[in-house]
């Protein structure tokens, strides 16, 4: 029995004090504050880009930037997904333990609901904190992408009085609001109607942007634009709430029943 206690000593010492363990010891503090060190410097380095929505239709502003606002929070808690782990002490609490919905889990539309309802990046804080190692830094979240300015005013009769308004902003010759306009989005009376006549085509939002290459914000207002006419396509054929998929679900459910 003491031999075998010595030999447990032995490799115990043995691998405490080799050189790559030691090594580890040092250099993990060092890469973990780099990689943190990293993330804030390119959240900072990324541009607020500034958009315009002249919707002449009506009703449609409000949605893109609830839109926007939600493809914010999905940002956010990507970024918290890869950050909780790093300063989670498992002496207090397993990580996944950690209460929903401020732990490490899929982002999805429930979880953005969720993580709002509980009170958004203020109630994560403040859940998490009395659980991280002491000295971790502190969670950076992303920077805002998109902000939305108000449009100037000028005639909006025509799409060519449209682009000649806005083209001095869209090239860099002037400022909106002290900002350069990255994009503007264009909603025509009478979108999300059926065409006047048959040879007619459906009015159709357009999207002029000054960077083609980053489709993000394109992406977000069509999510958006597409969302507000399913909704009133469904409450013109009488489902409640304006979800066709959960109220067919519901009235399935209840027939069943």
């Amino acid at each position: 029995m003491k031999s075998i206690r010595l030999i447990a000593r032995r490799e115990y010492k043995q691998y405490v004090f080799s050189r790559g363990f030691l090594l580890f010891l040092v250099m993990a503090p060092i890469v973990f504050l780099g990689v943190t060190l990293i993330f804030t410097v390119v959240e900072k380095a990324r541009p607020e880009r500034s958009f315009v929505v002249i919707d002449q239709a009506g009703g449609y502003i409000d949605l893109i930037d609830k839109e926007l606002e939600r493809q914010r929070i999905r940002e956010l808690l990507q970024a918290w997904n890869a950050w909780l782990p790093l300063v989670i002490d498992p002496d207090k609490i397993d990580l996944d333990a950690v209460q929903a919905p401020f732990g490490v889990g899929r982002v999805n539309n429930k979880r953005i609901d969720d993580f709002i309802a509980a009170g958004g990046l203020d109630g994560a804080v403040k859940a998490v904190t009395p659980l991280m190692v002491a000295g971790r830094p502190s969670f950076v979240p992303p920077g805002r992408r998109f902000f939305r300015v108000e449009a100037p005013s000028f005639d909006r009769n025509t799409m060519e009085a449209t682009a000649a308004a806005l083209k001095p902003y869209l090239t860099g010759q002037q400022q909106l609001q002290g900002r350069e306009l990255f994009a503007a989005i264009i909603i025509p009376t009478g979108f999300g109607k059926p065409a006047a006549s048959i040879d007619a085509e459906p009015a159709e939002a357009e999207f002029w942007s000054t960077n083609i290459t980053d489709p993000t914000l394109q992406i977000s207002v069509t999510r958006a634009l597409r969302e507000a006419l399913r909704r009133r396509a469904a409450e013109a054929i009488g489902l409640e709430g304006g979800d066709p998929v959960e109220e067919l679900a519901r009235r399935q459910g209840a027939r069943r029943a």
